[in-house]
């Protein structure tokens, strides 16, 4: 594993966190707690004794978009990859014998399933490319035109997440499922950031 960035020590301090039982972390116990478990990296410049929140709250932010984490109304959790990434972390950081969560389970399947019945990605197979519309790219990313570009991002990067992971499955219709996600992207991506401001 490459050096530990802010954002590895983040995640790993909240897959502590939610390792003994919570569901849902207040933002401020998050701060606390990456302070306390990393004060070298998030201590104010010239007073030690004080956790950089700001410096904190960007890295934490950063992880939204890459699919870890949610955030809302200032309660985080976890995704299944940042459940999976953050013990990893874990396991790399303390070496501690956890059982790292597979990377395959039941809604693995149910979600290749929704995605390859979507009138979209069957119209798409059939290279009816102009009767796919923007409610097709929503559908595909389970989004809305009120979504926040952060949790945009975030959902984006989960249905990657699983379109990688069936590529390693089954080749050719894991790339058939990328290359339409590839098409709604470059179609539609830019229509939802106009609509969103």
């Amino acid at each position: 594993m490459k050096k530990l960035t802010k954002k590895d020590k983040i995640l790993y301090t909240i897959a502590k966190m939610f390792n003994k039982n919570k569901n849902e972390l207040r933002y401020e116990d998050i701060l606390v707690t990456v302070f306390k478990s990393f004060p070298g990296d998030f201590q104010l410049r010239f007073y030690s004794e004080y956790p950089d929140t700001d410096t904190i709250r960007r890295a934490l932010y950063q992880l939204i978009p890459e699919g870890y984490i949610r955030i809302t109304q200032r309660n985080c959790s976890l995704t299944k990859e940042g459940k999976i990434r953050g013990n990893e972390l874990i396991k790399f950081i303390d070496g501690d014998s956890i059982e790292v969560e597979g990377r395959r389970d039941a809604n693995f399947g149910a979600e290749i399933k929704r995605l390859s019945n979507l009138d979209g990605y069957k119209m798409f197979l059939l290279k009816n490319f102009e009767a796919i519309i923007d409610q097709d790219f929503y559908e595909f990313y389970r989004t809305s035109v009120r979504t926040k570009n952060l949790e945009l991002l975030g959902k984006m990067k989960q249905i990657h997440f699983v379109i990688d992971r069936y590529i390693e499955e089954n080749e050719k219709r894991g790339k058939l499922l990328k290359d339409y996600a590839e098409f709604l992207q470059n179609k539609f991506l830019k229509l939802f950031y106009e609509e969103a401001k």
